[in-house]
């Protein structure tokens, strides 16, 4: 199993759905209708660097399911490229001092590595915890 499955792309939503857009090609996955994709991926946190699909909150519960993922991590609002890549730099320098010292349960994954990285990344671009979606598994 992994500690981490990081998923970097373009995301969107549309009638309550969630679109997982792939940077490489033009290729759009439902992430509802296609959820199988992430059954049993065995990664502990998922973070899906993609903009609006943390909205979904239905849709991330059930890719939290179906992955089996003690928690996911992602936006629910437009982010840039500039944002999101310092964003990914803090959460891997937290994630690194952090993940060999806890069980990895949802609520030290969230007390240790996710509130941490929206904390450090609210005071560089002024987010609101809205702004984030933290789903525990």
């Amino acid at each position: 199993s992994y500690k981490l499955i990081h998923f970097v792309g373009h995301g969107s939503t549309q009638g309550g759905k969630a679109f997982l857009h792939l940077t490489s090609s033009d290729d759009v996955i439902d992430l509802e209708k296609e959820r199988k994709l992430f059954d049993n991926l065995k990664g502990r946190i998922m973070f899906f660097s993609c903009c609006y699909i943390g909205k979904q909150e239905k849709v991330m519960k059930h890719l939290c399911e179906s992955s089996g993922a003690t928690a996911i991590f992602s936006y629910t609002k437009k982010t840039s490229d500039r944002e999101a890549f310092l964003t990914a730099a803090i959460f891997y320098h937290i994630f690194m001092k952090e993940s060999g010292k806890i069980r990895m349960t949802s609520e030290d994954v969230d007390a240790k590595i996710y509130q941490p990285t929206i904390e450090a990344v609210k005071k560089v671009f002024g987010y609101k915890t809205e702004d984030w979606l933290v789903m525990d598994g």
